[in-house]
C-alpha cells in the first residue's frame, strides 16, 4: 500500500471516530439535561422506581401459547416474572428515590463518559500516527503507531475496558441492595430484583481490557529490547 493510500485510509477512520465522539458528547449532554430534568422538574411530588417480580407462580395459567415456524417443533414457555413501575407517594420516599435516581444517572454517565475516554484516545493515537508519517515519510509505520505517548493511551484504553463492567457491577449490586432494604412483596415465592440482571453486565470487556494490557507491554518491552540493541550496535 502506498504512503499517500496508507494517510488517506487513516483520515478517513479519524473522520468517523470524529463523528462518533461528537455524537457521544451530545449524547452524554442531553442524557445529563433529561436527568437533571426528571429529579428536579418531572418528579417533585414522586418518587419513582423501575422494578421486576420474580415468582415461582404469578397467574392461575402461567403459560402463553407459542408457535414456531419450523416444522414439528413445540415451544413450551413459562411466565417468570414481571416488570413494575412502583410510585413511591409517600413523602418519606421522596428524598431516597431521588438518591436512587441520582446514583443510577451518574453511573451510567460515567459509562457513557468511559466510552468517550476510549474514543478520545483512538482519536489522538490515529492522530499522532497521521502527524508522524506526514513529518518524516522515511520513518517505519510501527514506530508511528507505537511510540511512548501512544503506549500510555493504549494503556488508558485497556484500563477503561476494565472500568466498564466495574460500573455496571456496582450499580446491580445498589440497585439490589437499596429494592431489598426498602421494598418487599408479602406474598411467598415472590422477589422483587433489578430489572438489569447479573448476567447482562459485560463481563467481556474485563477479558478485552487485560488482552489489551497484556499486548501492549509486550509492545513496550520488545521496544525497550530493540532499543538496547540499536545502542549496543
Amino acid at each position: 500500500m502506498k504512503l499517500t493510500t496508507k494517510i488517506l485510509s487513516l483520515k478517513s477512520i479519524k473522520i468517523g471516530f470524529d463523528i462518533v465522539f461528537v455524537f457521544l458528547i451530545l449524547l452524554l449532554s442531553v442524557f445529563l439535561i433529561l436527568s437533571i430534568l426528571d429529579i428536579g422538574f418531572f418528579n417533585i411530588t414522586k418518587g419513582q422506581i423501575a422494578t421486576e417480580v420474580n415468582a415461582e407462580r404469578l397467574v392461575e395459567n402461567n403459560s402463553v401459547d407459542i408457535f414456531s415456524s419450523i416444522d414439528k417443533t413445540k415451544v413450551d414457555s413459562k411466565i417468570s416474572g414481571y416488570r413494575l413501575n412502583l410510585d413511591l407517594k409517600d413523602s418519606n420516599f421522596k428524598g431516597i428515590s431521588i438518591v436512587y435516581q441520582l446514583i443510577n444517572y451518574f453511573t451510567l454517565s460515567l459509562s457513557i463518559f468511559l466510552i468517550i475516554f476510549i474514543v478520545f484516545h483512538i482519536r489522538k493515537i490515529l492522530k499522532s500516527i497521521i502527524r508522524g508519517i506526514n513529518r518524516n515519510t522515511n520513518t517505519e509505520f510501527k514506530h508511528c503507531i507505537f511510540n511512548n505517548e501512544n503506549i500510555r493511551r493504549f494503556r488508558y484504553i485497556g484500563i477503561s475496558f476494565i472500568i466498564v463492567p466495574l460500573i455496571d457491577l456496582f450499580l446491580y449490586k445498589f440497585q439490589t441492595y437499596f429494592i431489598s432494604k426498602y421494598l418487599f412483596v408479602k406474598e411467598s415465592g415472590m422477589e422483587l430484583k433489578p430489572i438489569a440482571e447479573y448476567s447482562d453486565i459485560s463481563w467481556d470487556y474485563i477479558y478485552i481490557g487485560l488482552l489489551f494490557l497484556s499486548i501492549i507491554e509486550i509492545i513496550r518491552k520488545g521496544m525497550v529490547i530493540q532499543e538496547e540493541n540499536d545502542l549496543t550496535v
